[in-house]
């Protein structure tokens, strides 16, 4: 890791996921947490020791080559624009996360790739997901459709087990998505 600077973005992998900060000097972050760990506990912005911060964890800090096409506040303002946000209770893991935070003082732009990288998987997986629901839909109407309703033999009959699975499916897919959009506009 290279040495820290006053207004550098810093985060750290948690596996899952990863949190954000903005670093003020002196060994201290100003992120948007619990202050006994990530969401354990009221959630805001507050100042820790970049030890607490990291839990553990390696130090990464953004560095933005001379090109970059963005705004940058100068690293005094990004401190004194991070410390504009102490005591905050806003947060929302979609929409002013810690990655927003740290981005919104840095640059101005309130942003968290980690959110948008997640938002297209699940639409991705949604999209699979109501495929298959189609599909599982066709297959019971063409059964309903089946004009030799005696003879189990038929190629297009679909049997009551199969039936209930695929009903389970769909209902288990809509409750999954039903979950997610619940967790991530409440949480």
């Amino acid at each position: 890791m290279k040495k820290l600077e006053l207004g550098d973005i810093v985060f750290v992998d948690r596996g899952c996921y990863k949190h954000y900060g903005i670093y003020i000097g002196r060994g201290r972050v100003i992120n948007y947490a619990a202050e006994d760990g990530d969401f354990q506990g009221e959630i805001s912005v507050h100042e820790c020791s970049l030890k607490h911060f990291l839990d553990g964890g390696e130090c990464c800090a953004i560095k933005f080559p001379s090109d970059f096409k963005g705004f940058l506040y100068s690293p005094e303002e990004t401190v004194k624009r991070a410390k504009s946000r102490l005591g905050e209770h806003s947060y929302n893991l979609i929409t002013n996360n810690c990655e927003h935070f740290a981005w919104w003082c840095k640059t101005g732009e309130s942003k968290s790739e980690q959110v948008e990288d997640s938002v297209l998987k699940f639409a991705l997986v949604f999209n699979v997901g109501l495929s298959i629901i189609d599909m599982i839909c066709e297959i019971l109407s063409e059964d309903d459709n089946c004009d030799d309703h005696t003879n189990n033999n038929h190629p297009n009959r679909v049997s009551n087990s199969l039936k209930t699975s695929a009903l389970l499916c769909s209902w288990l897919f809509a409750y999954v998505c039903r979950s997610f959009c619940f967790f991530c506009f409440h949480f």
